[in-house]
């Protein structure tokens, strides 16, 4: 049995913007011999968005009659994403139960809106190194998918995103993070002009894309200078005939943590350093302590005291200060072989008037007998 219920419409394609109106006018033809109330509804979009007058469209028997689709989808970019929304106009029979009938056509949503791209506040993390939030506050009334980029004019700085390519919701927001790290340091305060960059696509229902505007926005990155460590050892200076203790002392007055690395040296490599701990780390305006011992690699000649001059190295393992050192010096004594002005001979007569005390003694207790 063909179709009793024939559908049609006067626009295979429909255009609105969000907030807006747009009519379609639908034709039924009844081709039974019955009066016929023809139900008209919409598929494919939000049934709050359409008006259907009448709703229930009466037809003749073999006569046709129209009704008017108005279609209003809201202001509000959130509701009404952009893109193209294939629509079924479907009607049922009440005459004739399970007789429908239907005709398609096409609904876009018109693009509209666009977004704002801002730079906030650096936070530093480090001397060489600060964050800056990304917002990105989307007006359209699609996904915007974008992705970052930034540069400056002395190529001074490192750039990293996180994320990459964010995604902000229509009429809603995204965050990212821009890490900006510095690739020299430096003894001075210095101020890196930078600018960031957005390019993107905003994400149409259906698949489409369409390029947006690419934003840019200017900042700034405010390098602070390495700041010198402080260094001493204790005491400056000591003697010993092959090994001595010292304690060092360092001192971070920067505003970031140091990790660092104790290192020490003599123009002979002649000594021997043990550094307990070897490796420190230290927060921000704070001191540590390490103990050095140092030792002679070889015994020393027999002579007068020697001096030997040591240099102590806190050497910064991430970069956050200048390596900075102490010296310091050992005094080597040399063993000294006894001479015969000072040979003990006391001890020597001592003990030969001991045994002849013993001998008498004993000579004394045998006469006695």
């Amino acid at each position: 049995m063909g179709f009793l219920i024939l559908f049609s419409v006067d626009k295979t394609r429909l255009s609105v913007a969000p907030g807006a109106s747009v009519e379609l006018v639908v034709t039924v033809q009844n081709l039974t011999a019955l009066l016929d109330q023809v139900a008209v509804h919409l598929e494919g979009i939000d049934p709050t968005w359409v008006e259907v007058i009448p709703r229930y469209l009466p037809v003749f028997a073999q006569g046709q009659a129209t009704a008017r689709v108005i279609i209003r989808p809201p202001r509000d970019p959130a509701q009404s994403l952009a893109g193209l929304y294939p629509i079924r106009v479907r009607g049922t029979s009440q005459a004739n139960p399970g007789q429908e009938g239907e005709a398609q056509t096409e609904l876009e949503i018109q693009l509209i809106g666009d977004y704002r791209l801002l730079l906030e506040k650096g936070e530093i993390s480090d001397v060489q190194e600060a964050s800056y939030p990304i917002k990105v506050q989307n007006t359209a009334n699609a996904p915007l998918q974008l992705h970052f980029s930034a540069n400056d004019t002395e190529e001074a700085l490192w750039y990293k995103f996180d994320p990459f390519q964010p995604v902000a919701p229509p009429g809603g927001e995204a965050t990212a993070t821009l890490t900006v790290k510095a690739r020299r340091t430096t003894t001075d305060q210095r101020t890196i002009p930078f600018n960031l960059v957005a390019q993107g696509n905003f994400i149409l229902k259906g698949g489409a894309q369409v390029a947006a505007p690419a934003r840019q926005v200017p900042g700034q990155f405010v390098q602070l200078p390495l700041l010198p460590l402080t260094i001493s050892v204790h005491p400056p200076q000591a003697q010993d005939a092959a090994r001595t203790t010292y304690e060092v002392r360092v001192g971070n007055p920067g505003s970031a943590p140091v990790t660092l690395r104790l290192a020490g040296a003599d123009e002979e490599s002649a000594l021997d350093f043990q550094f307990e701990p070897a490796q420190l780390t230290l927060a921000p305006q704070a001191e540590s302590r390490a103990t050095l011992l140092v030792r002679l690699k070889a015994q020393p000649a027999l002579s007068e005291p020697r001096e030997k001059s040591f240099r102590v190295t806190a050497l910064p393992i991430n970069s956050q200060a200048q390596p900075v050192s102490a010296q310091a010096i050992f005094v080597v004594t040399a063993p000294q072989a006894p001479s015969r002005e000072q040979f003990p001979w006391w001890i020597v007569v001592g003990g030969l008037v001991l045994v002849a005390i013993l001998i008498i003694a004993i000579l004394v207790v045998t006469s006695v007998r």
